[in-house]
């Protein structure tokens, strides 16, 4: 588990937590993000940026 990729789509537009700390949990856990015009519901209102972001790991691009 410790080679799994950690990846996150994050909706920036959220109010919840502010972006440069999410940016900071990122980095801090090696994650490949991809920051998305979206709230915190990216699946639901991104779909297809959220399977790009899947795909990319599945493929081994990110």
């Amino acid at each position: 588990m410790e080679d799994d990729p950690v990846l996150g789509a994050d909706g920036h537009r959220r109010q919840n937590i502010p972006p440069a700390a999410e940016r900071w949990m990122a980095r801090r856990a090696g994650s490949h993000t991809t920051e998305v015009n979206a709230s915190h519901a990216v699946a639901a209102s991104r779909p297809a940026v959220v399977t790009d972001v899947i795909l990319d790991v599945v493929r081994g691009t990110c």
